[in-house]
């Protein structure tokens, strides 16, 4: 599900990072999606694995501790 709504929300996510950058960026270029692959590859390393450990826990456990 999150895949779908990422590569539908990508057309729009490319006119808004050449909008922001102030370059003269087109918004379908391949600079722009570059970018924004790297920039959702980012993104999906940072929550992925955290995500991941946590997952794992015991959630009873986890309660426990507190």
């Amino acid at each position: 599900m999150a895949v779908t709504l990422a590569l539908r929300a990508a057309p729009w996510l490319a006119q808004q990072f050449a909008f922001l950058s102030g370059a003269q960026v087109a918004p379908f270029g391949v600079a722009t999606w570059i970018a924004l692959a790297v920039l959702l590859l980012a993104v999906f390393a940072v929550a992925h694995f955290p995500a991941r450990r946590v997952a794992r826990a015991e959630p009873a456990q986890s309660l426990h501790e507190l």
